[in-house]
């Protein structure tokens, strides 16, 4: 668990230092912050530039997971992480920016996945979630999407996972997000939080 494996704060805060060298604003005092510029702690994820924050897991050791290569319908990378506890865990966060009605894209993107759509409310917004299994050489695995509008942008939640019980804690966080406002992102992020980091090019 992030709890009690102290050391897991200290690598992620240094893989993200290495990715922030040579940008020394925060996120909340540049110029033009952009989609990628967030805070991580060992409990949550809070993006500087949406406002928004969500609890990680604390049932599994994680480590950041960044793409080699960078899909051309992501738009934005955000943030990534995976375990290797009970089979691979991946949790990627992206977003895309509408060029129609946010609301409608955001249905559309987590109906790419063969399975049941269902929707849920954070606030005032939909929340779509769609989930689909397969059995594989090495077990059952679990792909889920979720998608939400945020401003003029679909965030988007990926999820695969061969962890049953881990893939139901990782849909209990992404339900527990908050949407506030981006200029607060720093102070929400909390004292434990001051790291910041950039996947852009």
């Amino acid at each position: 668990m992030l709890c009690k494996h102290p050391t897991f704060a200290h690598v992620l805060i240094l893989c993200f230092s290495l990715c922030a060298v040579g940008q020394s604003d925060s996120p909340t005092t540049t110029a033009k912050t952009i989609p990628e510029n967030g805070f991580i702690s060992p409990s949550k994820y809070t993006n500087a530039f949406f406002g928004f924050s969500f609890p990680l897991p604390q049932t599994s050791p994680f480590r950041e997971f960044s793409p080699h290569i960078k899909q051309a319908n992501w738009g934005h990378f955000l943030f990534g992480l995976q375990s290797q506890q009970n089979g691979l865990t991946i949790l990627t966060i992206t977003a895309k920016e509408s060029t129609g009605d946010v609301a409608k894209d955001a249905k559309k993107t987590a109906s790419i996945l063969k399975g049941r759509l269902n929707k849920s409310h954070i606030g005032d917004r939909d929340l779509w979630e769609c989930q689909s299994e397969r059995k594989t050489s090495v077990g059952k695995q679990i792909n889920a999407v979720y998608a939400i509008a945020i401003r003029e942008y679909v965030l988007q939640r990926n999820v695969i996972s061969f962890d049953g019980e881990l893939t139901k804690e990782i849909e209990h966080a992404i339900e527990a997000l908050e949407i506030f406002d981006p200029v607060k992102a720093q102070e929400e992020a909390g004292p434990n939080s001051s790291v910041q980091f950039s996947h852009a090019p």
